[in-house]
């Protein structure tokens, strides 16, 4: 049997993940879009421009996903 204890640590990390999930996702695409814009701004807007700040986007997102999440395990 599962102390309870841990059964609400376990229960409060598990509730906050996904918002801390979207808010990283969130916060990736935000990057991707502003490195979309400045580069459409400087006109140099190829299929390979855009390709990389998607790449970025994603890296962006799955960064701040690892670090928050790490955090927040760190400190429960």
């Amino acid at each position: 049997m599962i102390p309870m204890r841990l059964k609400t640590k376990r229960l409060k990390l598990w509730s906050i993940k996904p918002f801390l999930a979207a808010l990283a996702i969130s916060l990736g695409y935000f990057a991707m879009a502003e490195i979309t814009g400045i580069l459409l701004m400087l006109q140099q807007s190829s299929v390979l421009v855009v390709l990389t700040s998607i790449a970025l986007g994603v890296f962006a997102s799955h960064f701040i996903t690892t670090k928050i999440t790490r955090l927040f395990i760190k400190r429960n």
